[in-house]
Protein backbone atom coordinates (compact mmCIF):
# COMPACT_ATOMS: atom_id res chain seq x y z
CA UNK A 1 0.00 0.00 0.00
CA UNK A 2 2.96 2.30 0.59
CA UNK A 3 3.97 1.90 -3.05
CA UNK A 4 0.45 2.89 -4.13
CA UNK A 5 0.63 6.04 -2.02
CA UNK A 6 4.07 6.86 -3.45
CA UNK A 7 2.88 6.23 -7.01
CA UNK A 8 -0.21 8.40 -6.50
CA UNK A 9 1.96 11.23 -5.17
CA UNK A 10 4.31 10.88 -8.13
CA UNK A 11 1.43 10.96 -10.62
CA UNK A 12 -0.03 14.07 -8.99
CA UNK A 13 3.16 16.03 -8.32
CA UNK A 14 5.98 14.97 -10.63
CA UNK A 15 6.05 15.61 -14.40
CA UNK A 16 5.70 12.46 -16.53
CA UNK A 17 9.08 12.98 -18.21
CA UNK A 18 10.81 12.51 -14.84
CA UNK A 19 9.26 9.14 -13.90
CA UNK A 20 8.26 7.57 -17.20
CA UNK A 21 11.48 5.54 -17.40
CA UNK A 22 10.66 3.87 -14.07
CA UNK A 23 7.92 1.94 -15.89
CA UNK A 24 9.78 1.12 -19.09
CA UNK A 25 10.87 2.38 -22.46
CA UNK A 26 8.47 3.78 -25.04
CA UNK A 27 7.27 1.32 -27.67
CA UNK A 28 4.86 1.58 -30.59
CA UNK A 29 1.28 1.89 -29.29
CA UNK A 30 -1.18 -0.91 -30.04
CA UNK A 31 -4.86 -1.31 -29.05
CA UNK A 32 -5.90 -2.94 -25.77
CA UNK A 33 -4.96 -6.60 -25.86
CA UNK A 34 -7.64 -9.24 -25.98
CA UNK A 35 -5.56 -12.36 -25.47
CA UNK A 36 -6.65 -14.64 -22.63
CA UNK A 37 -4.42 -14.93 -19.58
CA UNK A 38 -2.92 -18.33 -20.39
CA UNK A 39 0.78 -18.60 -19.62
CA UNK A 40 2.22 -19.12 -16.15
CA UNK A 41 3.82 -15.66 -16.27
CA UNK A 42 0.53 -14.01 -17.21
CA UNK A 43 -1.28 -15.90 -14.42
CA UNK A 44 1.37 -14.82 -11.91
CA UNK A 45 1.02 -11.23 -13.15
CA UNK A 46 -2.77 -11.47 -12.74
CA UNK A 47 -2.30 -12.57 -9.14
CA UNK A 48 0.03 -9.66 -8.42
CA UNK A 49 -2.44 -7.32 -10.14
CA UNK A 50 -5.21 -8.61 -7.87
CA UNK A 51 -2.99 -7.83 -4.86
CA UNK A 52 -2.45 -4.28 -6.16
CA UNK A 53 -6.20 -3.84 -6.60
CA UNK A 54 -6.90 -5.12 -3.08
CA UNK A 55 -4.31 -2.73 -1.68
CA UNK A 56 -5.84 0.16 -3.61
CA UNK A 57 -9.29 -0.62 -2.23
CA UNK A 58 -7.96 -0.38 1.33
CA UNK A 59 -6.42 3.06 0.89
CA UNK A 60 -8.27 6.08 2.28
CA UNK A 61 -7.57 7.93 -0.98
CA UNK A 62 -8.55 6.94 -4.50
CA UNK A 63 -5.55 5.42 -6.28
CA UNK A 64 -5.85 6.27 -9.96
CA UNK A 65 -5.44 3.67 -12.67
CA UNK A 66 -2.04 5.13 -13.61
CA UNK A 67 -0.73 4.79 -10.05
CA UNK A 68 -2.00 1.20 -9.93
CA UNK A 69 -0.37 0.45 -13.28
CA UNK A 70 2.93 1.96 -12.11
CA UNK A 71 2.99 -0.18 -8.97
CA UNK A 72 2.17 -3.32 -10.92
CA UNK A 73 4.94 -2.59 -13.45
CA UNK A 74 7.42 -2.06 -10.62
CA UNK A 75 6.36 -5.33 -8.97
CA UNK A 76 6.48 -7.29 -12.22
CA UNK A 77 9.95 -5.98 -12.96
CA UNK A 78 11.10 -7.27 -9.54
CA UNK A 79 9.66 -10.69 -10.49
CA UNK A 80 11.36 -10.66 -13.90
CA UNK A 81 8.05 -10.53 -15.81
CA UNK A 82 7.98 -8.32 -18.91
CA UNK A 83 4.94 -6.08 -19.19
CA UNK A 84 3.59 -3.13 -21.15
CA UNK A 85 1.86 -0.18 -19.49
CA UNK A 86 -0.48 1.65 -21.83
CA UNK A 87 -1.96 5.10 -21.36
CA UNK A 88 -4.90 5.98 -23.57
CA UNK A 89 -7.57 8.58 -24.23
CA UNK A 90 -11.21 7.96 -25.01
CA UNK A 91 -12.17 9.49 -28.40
CA UNK A 92 -14.16 12.72 -28.05
CA UNK A 93 -17.42 11.34 -29.41
CA UNK A 94 -17.46 8.45 -26.92
CA UNK A 95 -16.64 10.45 -23.77
CA UNK A 96 -20.25 11.22 -22.90
CA UNK A 97 -21.51 9.15 -20.00
CA UNK A 98 -18.02 8.01 -18.95
CA UNK A 99 -16.32 9.17 -15.78
CA UNK A 100 -12.79 9.40 -17.15
CA UNK A 101 -11.47 10.36 -20.54
CA UNK A 102 -8.02 8.89 -19.77
CA UNK A 103 -7.08 5.39 -18.69
CA UNK A 104 -4.01 3.23 -18.01
CA UNK A 105 -3.71 -0.55 -18.02
CA UNK A 106 -1.02 -3.23 -17.94
CA UNK A 107 -0.58 -6.11 -20.37
CA UNK A 108 1.55 -9.23 -20.05
CA UNK A 109 2.06 -11.30 -23.19
CA UNK A 110 -0.85 -9.49 -24.87
CA UNK A 111 -3.30 -10.13 -22.03
CA UNK A 112 -4.67 -7.29 -19.91
CA UNK A 113 -3.86 -8.14 -16.29
CA UNK A 114 -4.86 -4.81 -14.71
CA UNK A 115 -7.26 -2.10 -15.81
CA UNK A 116 -9.42 -3.77 -18.46
CA UNK A 117 -12.17 -1.32 -19.44
CA UNK A 118 -14.38 -1.36 -22.51
CA UNK A 119 -13.25 1.09 -25.18
CA UNK A 120 -12.81 2.54 -27.56
CA UNK A 121 -9.39 3.82 -26.53
CA UNK A 122 -6.66 5.62 -28.45
CA UNK A 123 -3.31 4.56 -27.00
CA UNK A 124 -1.10 7.63 -26.65
CA UNK A 125 1.79 6.08 -24.72
CA UNK A 126 3.02 2.52 -24.39
CA UNK A 127 5.87 1.70 -22.03
CA UNK A 128 7.45 -1.76 -22.06
CA UNK A 129 9.50 -2.91 -19.14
Amino acid sequence: MALLCAAEAIVRLVPLRLWRASIGRAVAPTPMGAAPVASARARTASGIAADVERGAERLPLRARCLARAMVLCWQLRLCGIACCCKVAARPGASRAGHRDALHAWVEVEGAVVLGALPGPWIVVLALAG
